[in-house]
């Protein structure tokens, strides 16, 4: 006969300890949909000792810079949670064109830092990055 086991169960505090993270932050994720509580002990919300697994999904699609409602979308709802390749080749893409635009960043502050001329706003260079910053606010104005 095969031996069923019994589901593990931990309440929120048990779970903030194993977790790091903030007993609210557990509740509001909950509220979202992202984990379940199995029930209650007391006054206390008790969980499947797979919401440790869950959550570190959670925190490191946070990580990530995913969002909660990505997140969402992202596996953590599945009874058995299956990544969904698609939306991570787009965060990575999204990744890539924000490392892009925080080296051009850096090269024009580095330029400013270097700048062999005494007045930044007579340096040709820089006078195109105020035109560049201009017309980046005025595509983002058109979204």
């Amino acid at each position: 006969m095969t031996e069923i086991k019994q589901p593990i169960e931990m309440d929120i505090t048990e779970v903030v300890k194993a977790t790091g993270l903030a007993s609210s932050a557990i509740r509001y994720y909950e509220k979202k949909g992202l984990i379940h509580s199995i029930g209650r002990k007391g006054l206390k919300r008790v969980y499947h000792r797979d919401v440790l697994m869950r959550l570190a999904l959670i925190s490191l699609a946070q990580q990530a810079h995913f969002s909660l409602d990505e997140i969402a979308q992202l596996s953590v709802n599945q009874k058995v949670p299956e990544i969904n390749r698609n939306m991570v080749h787009s965060k990575i893409e999204e990744i890539d064109t924000k490392i892009s635009e925080l080296i051009q960043l850096r090269d024009g502050l580095e330029h400013i830092l270097f700048c062999p001329e005494k007045n930044h706003f007579q340096c040709k260079h820089f006078q195109d990055d105020l035109a560049l910053s201009l017309e980046k606010n005025k595509k983002r104005q058109l979204k």
